[in-house]
């Protein structure tokens, strides 16, 4: 299987059957890490939503009869739920992405696959992990405020029209930002994994592996993405007839198994799929594997010439050794004498 992936860059067809390959055979890692990590989160964020809405309910019910003192205090729990489930998802959601991915190299590589082998792997990589998220998500927040001031730009604007083609624009340029930096970083966490790097020198790293091939590297994402969406939203259009006709209690039971069934489905199988993309970028024939082979001809080019140049100056050596001998016995004698006058000169 190493071989197939250094042997070309592979087309869409060959990636997707590989892919598959190495999804079977990592099927347990996957059901573990969908079992006991993407489940545990799930239902911690779910919990954290839960408090976040009553806060939120709370404030809207209230909104006239509660003091300043109490709306900042709601307001400020609503604001701490809302951290505490994106640090969950940040620190978590690593471990999980870092054991497929360890676990699809291991069978790439034909070495030792094992559960708890890939899982003990993905927290000794998980500070690079998380550091290298925390500035991707860093870098949204960003965008995320600026979007916000624009907003608030926008409405002390006085023409309408004016404001709108301005929010537009503003929108378009954010969402052209968020599509191109999120898919310049979609290796992130196969570098983090199979390389030792975290942070900007991760990011950059999926920048290079992602360099010339943008476009193909985009449609795989969009692709995905297009595909875990319809999935969702039909489903979620199931789970919310439920909550509304249902017991909530169903409901929880059906959105737990969904998100098993999600994450262990599409998400893994987007992840060995990006894992073995990588693999294909940094072990097959690429740009800069021809440009150092170019150098290299030029190298050698450069000694064929200098060798070639040493042999035309042999014959010439030859020559003149020829001649020498061929020199009569008086011929060598007055040479001699010649030799012995400019010695007496000196």
């Amino acid at each position: 299987m190493q071989n197939r992936i250094k042997s070309k860059r592979l087309n869409y067809s060959e990636l997707f059957s590989i892919t598959a390959e190495i999804y079977k055979k990592n099927i347990k890692t996957i059901t573990f890490v969908s079992f006991f990590i993407i489940i545990p989160l799930f239902l911690f964020t779910q919990w954290v939503q839960s408090k976040y809405m009553a806060n939120l309910n709370y404030l809207y019910n209230n909104m006239i009869d509660i003091d300043m003192t109490a709306e900042m205090d709601a307001i400020s729990s609503i604001s701490l739920y809302t951290v505490i489930s994106s640090l969950a998802q940040m620190v978590i959601q690593p471990l999980a992405n870092v054991a497929i991915i360890w676990g699809a190299v291991n069978i790439v590589k034909e070495q030792t696959n094992s559960t708890k082998n890939n899982f003990s792997y993905s927290f000794i990589k998980a500070p690079h992990a998380i550091w290298t998220n925390f500035l991707q998500i860093a870098f949204l927040f960003v965008v995320f405020l600026f979007s916000y001031a624009v907003i608030i730009t926008c409405a002390t604007m006085p023409s309408t029209f004016i404001a709108i083609m301005f929010l537009f624009i503003t929108f378009t340029i954010c969402i052209i930002f968020v599509a191109y930096f999120s898919t310049i970083w979609a290796f992130s966490d196969c570098v983090v994994t199979i390389q030792d790097m975290s942070g900007m020198k991760a990011l950059t790293a999926s920048k290079k592996a992602v360099q010339n091939h943008f476009r193909e590297t985009f449609l795989y994402i969009i692709f995905f993405s297009i595909l875990s969406f319809c999935f969702n939203f039909s489903v979620n259009k199931f789970l919310d007839t439920i909550y509304y006709n249902g017991s909530y209690n169903v409901y929880m039971v059906c959105s737990v198994i969904w998100e098993f069934i999600s994450y262990a489905t599409i998400n893994s199988f987007f992840i060995v799929f990006m894992t073995v993309l990588f693999l294909n970028r940094i072990w097959g024939p690429s740009e800069n594997v021809i440009s150092y082979h170019n150098d290299d001809k030029t190298d050698v080019i450069e000694n064929e010439k200098q060798n070639t140049i040493t042999l035309e100056k042999m014959p010439k050596t030859e020559q003149q050794n020829t001649a020498n001998l061929e020199k009569t016995p008086e011929q060598q004698q007055q040479s001699e004498q010649n030799y012995e006058n400019d010695d007496e000169k000196k």
